[in-house]
């Protein structure tokens, strides 16, 4: 059992992050394979409150935690599992930056993971309450997936994400949108003109299309997709930035 980051978080309680190869003792939950993700819970004097155990059946290891509000803790490390607390958000069998979501009792919300068919390994990671995003810094030798412009061998790579809202429209003060499946195209309803910034992503974080300063006017505006023409039937993200927001619409596309 190794520890890499110890983190001060509210009512005066430490968070331990780490890896685990045991399935005794402290140790709840060990999913097997090389290693997993483990995160200890202490109080101001070393106590043991509660731990967790993360990952799937290859290698996972995790490096540093945040709580990123009261009982809202965020941990980065990277996986090459695609079962349990995988299953739906890695594809394996190489390492992928891992983001892994837990609630006030340390357990399992959701994970995320992002990279390229190479290694992928996060080891930092920066809140930005601003905008809700995750920046992740680390290593990777991938060429393709999410990473971009590997200039040979192992790369330091950063990627920054936005917070996944799971919306499938928008309903702000200013204006609303959706997405048109059938029109492969977003329709936005304003109530004032402006500009904005739409970008579009795939689940596994790659930019897939943007459009920069796009103005909007007063009433109904189309706004077309044409890379959903042609794309695969799947999930995609898409980034609106307006009015100092940043937005997202999570919506199912098919040819």
């Amino acid at each position: 059992d190794g520890g890499y980051q110890i983190t001060a978080i509210s009512d005066h309680r430490y968070l331990i992050t780490g890896n685990t190869e045991s399935s005794d003792g402290d140790v709840v939950g060990y999913k097997g394979g090389t290693t997993d993700g483990w995160i200890v819970m202490v109080d101001s004097s070393g106590n043991f409150i509660r731990q967790s155990c993360l990952g799937g059946t290859r290698g996972d290891r995790l490096y540093n935690t945040l709580e990123i509000e009261p009982g809202n803790f965020i941990s980065v490390g990277f996986s090459s599992s695609s079962d349990a607390d995988l299953t739906g958000a890695n594809t394996g069998p190489t390492n992928e930056y891992w983001l892994v979501s837990l609630d006030s009792t340390l357990q399992h919300e959701w994970s995320y993971a992002t990279g390229g068919s190479g290694g992928d390994i996060g080891t930092e990671l920066i809140y930005d309450a601003g905008d809700s995003s995750f920046t992740i810094a680390g290593e990777s030798n991938s060429v393709n997936g999410a990473v971009t412009g590997n200039h040979g061998g192992v790369d330091f790579w950063m990627v920054k994400l936005v917070t996944f809202t799971g919306l499938e429209s928008i309903d702000d003060d200013q204006f609303s949108a959706y997405y048109n499946q059938t029109e492969h195209a977003i329709f936005l309803n304003s109530n004032t003109s402006f500009k904005l910034n739409l970008k579009l992503f795939d689940t596994g974080g790659k930019l897939l299309d943007s459009l920069m300063s796009h103005a909007v006017s007063h009433g109904t505006n189309r706004i077309d997709v044409p890379v959903l023409y042609s794309a695969p039937e799947g999930l995609y993200v898409l980034s609106i930035e307006a009015n100092q927001k940043n937005y997202l619409i999570k919506f199912f596309s098919g040819k």
